[in-house]
């Protein structure tokens, strides 16, 4: 008598994985383009602002560009190196992770420069700005722990599977979506009440940065 098997949990075909990594670059290819032609008029519009603004707007726009070129690298792995073989797509090489930890870091700057913002906004709001410190703080530390945890097991499919790597990434994408929501309610919150703060050029740049990149964020994930 034969004895029970247990079902096989079907995973993603090649044709179905690979492309909607294809899908996902195409559409970050154009957010991409977005934020080139938003860097280079800002640079225009307003050569006023000072150097440390403009040089935080530069070292962002660095970030979202390596973080581009590492992603169509990681496409080029896929589809042309190991075209049809999953096998090869469940290694986590360098260059997804390296893409990950530059777009963390580049959304750290952002929310950070909102904070100070929000912080000159408020009048020092010590109950609004700790707990925003806060969550931006815990969201940019499991996000860079679950991009080393991605290296130290080498495999995308293992670092879903288990139950801690998978619970860090979970924890990360929530805070950012926690952080993502506090941030621009208390931002519209003070705009409105202070209209005239809104001519900022900060309040401007940022907030072109920070919607493109949140739109980014979404569809790489």
């Amino acid at each position: 008598m034969d004895s029970p098997t247990s079902p096989v949990l079907q995973g993603p075909s090649a044709a179905e994985f690979m492309g909607v990594c294809t899908i996902a670059a195409l559409i970050s290819m154009v957010l991409y383009g977005l934020i080139v032609a938003q860097t280079y008029m800002y640079f225009i519009a307003y050569d006023e602002d000072p150097r440390w603004l403009k040089g935080s707007v530069l070292i962002i726009w660095v970030f979202e560009t390596s973080h581009f070129i590492f992603t169509i690298f990681w496409l080029y792995h896929l589809l042309i190196e190991g075209f049809g073989d999953l096998r090869i797509s469940e290694n986590s090489t360098w260059s997804p992770t390296a893409s990950i930890v530059l777009e963390e870091i580049a959304a750290g700057m952002i929310q950070s420069l909102y904070l100070r913002r929000l912080w000159i906004l408020s009048h020092q709001n010590m109950l609004l700005m700790v707990p925003l410190a806060v969550v931006v703080f815990l969201r940019f530390a499991t996000a860079i722990i679950s991009a080393i945890l991605l290296v130290t097991l080498g495999l995308f499919s293992e670092f879903g599977t288990i139950s801690a790597p998978k619970a860090i990434a979970d924890t990360s994408n929530f805070l950012r979506c926690v952080a993502d929501a506090l941030i621009a309610a208390s931002m519209i919150y003070y705009l409105c009440r202070n209209k005239p703060a809104s001519a900022n050029p900060l309040d401007r740049t940022l907030s072109r940065e920070y919607r493109n990149r949140g739109v980014q964020d979404e569809v790489m994930q």
